[in-house]
């Protein structure tokens, strides 16, 4: 099964209106395998509008946009080659070696 990391916009609404937040939202990276499911916060925000969905980026044509893209790409790539490394190496991962890779001893 090939797993790949995915990212989202934190689903959170306003405590005092009840309104789903659309400024200043973080972008998530949720990357699942076998059976664990890990959420991270990628350091970036990006305002609702500013964000495209389905290609899991943020729209051109918007402050930092580039930058953040290209960062989201290195951490998806990041995040896959752990697991792909740990898989050929018949390491088992926990979610923990995700948040604190510095544990990991095939990180470079």
């Amino acid at each position: 099964m090939i797993t790949e990391a995915k990212f989202y916009l934190e689903k959170r609404k306003n405590k005092e209106t009840g309104k789903l937040i659309i400024e200043n939202v973080p972008i998530l990276l949720f990357y699942s395998f076998k059976g664990k499911r890990l959420q991270l916060f990628t350091g970036y925000r990006v305002d609702a509008f500013q964000w495209d969905e389905k290609a899991m980026k943020a729209r051109k044509g918007f402050n930092d946009a580039s930058d953040i893209n290209r960062e989201l790409n290195k951490l998806k790539t990041k995040v896959e080659g752990i697991h792909d490394t740990a898989k050929a190496l018949g390491e088992e991962l926990t979610i923990e070696d995700f948040r604190d890779p510095q544990n990991l001893h095939f990180m470079s």
